[in-house]
């Protein structure tokens, strides 16, 4: 074999070592994440007995994406051991491709659930994330494809391939940004209309809290894309990495939100009474907004803070619950 060839196929078995090395790490910050987002998706503040109810769509998620991150890594690993380099794309390659572009596919359909419900399931609203989901979707079935055909030796064009990738990266990013500024939006806007029935005055409320972690989440799956998305243009064995590395960055955004939203307690409000004028109001630590009230302040401030918990508990309950 060529000097030239060799050294190629050194520094790309080179790049799947460093890969394996870094996914290895992360997936260790995966694996505590996991833990605690399924002790308190499923057991109570005491961490003995079970909830009353258990959402188990967000447990299965979870367990989803744990699985998957679980199945990269090991593929990984055969892939060093095996040494398969040398006939690149190998099978290990296309399956921890796809394994990627499933877990973009799944992290960015919870995200326009949180923001259907977060917004009362209005369809309107999501319009733009869901289409956006629709496209990332289509054009994901359309680069599986095209890569187990071209594993099996059906002639393809590898720049339609190419083109492809860019598309899935271009259109998470967005879906990203889009659906987290939507979410993050309707939070800080309930947060402003229920500041002035605010009992309990503290320098930051427990929905501002709220908004900082849905943002900080989905800027890390924006960066982790981003970072996919900037090394397969630069360098595609770079590319290697930061594909490896986005598959456990997600899922771990996707653990954090339970982690650190999970047992949050509400902030009082306090509204007047409607039998009494302007006499003595009624403590609430979860409320409606009144009817006729400016704004759609139709969520409570707990309601928003758990929706990513107990997302269909909280955030359907009809308006008449505001007064007692």
């Amino acid at each position: 074999m060529p000097p030239t060839s060799q050294t190629g196929d050194d520094a790309l078995e080179r790049v799947h070592i460093a890969s394996l090395f870094v996914e290895s790490i992360m997936y260790g910050w995966l694996l505590i994440s996991f833990v605690f987002a399924m002790r308190y998706m499923i057991l109570d503040e005491s961490g003995i007995k079970m909830k009353r109810r258990v959402h188990w769509h967000l447990v299965v998620v979870a367990l989803l994406l744990f699985s998957l991150a679980t199945v990269d890594v090991c593929l990984g690993l055969v892939r060093v051991l095996r040494l398969d380099v040398h006939f690149p794309p190998t099978g290990v390659d296309t399956m921890l491709v796809i394994g990627v572009f499933i877990v973009i596919v799944i992290v960015d359909a919870v995200l326009v659930y949180r923001c259907w419900v977060v917004y009362l399931h209005s369809w309107k609203v999501i319009a733009v994330p869901a289409a956006l989901w629709f496209g990332t979707t289509a054009t994901v079935i359309f680069y599986v494809y095209n890569t187990v055909a071209l594993h099996v030796g059906t002639p393809v064009d590898t720049a339609r391939l190419e083109h492809a990738l860019e598309a899935i990266l271009s259109l998470t990013i967005v879906q990203n940004i889009v659906s987290t500024g939507l979410i993050a939006g309707r939070i800080w806007r309930i947060d402003r209309e229920s500041a002035k029935f605010r009992t309990r005055r503290t320098q930051k409320s427990h929905l501002q809290t709220v908004t900082r972690i849905v943002i900080e989440s989905g800027l890390l799956c924006t960066l982790s894309a981003l970072c996919s998305f900037i090394s397969f243009w630069t360098d595609k064995n770079a590319g290697y990495i930061a594909s490896d590395a986005e598959i456990q960055l997600v899922s771990i955004a996707y653990n954090l939100i339970i982690i650190r939203t999970a047992y949050q307690t509400s902030d009082e409000y306090a509204f007047p009474s409607p039998s009494s004028g302007s006499g003595p109001t009624l403590q609430l630590s979860i409320v409606r907004a009144p009817n006729g009230s400016s704004g759609d302040f139709e969520a409570a401030p707990r309601d928003v803070m758990s929706s990513f918990n107990d997302l269909e508990d909280n955030l359907t309950t009809k308006k008449q619950s505001t007064y007692i």
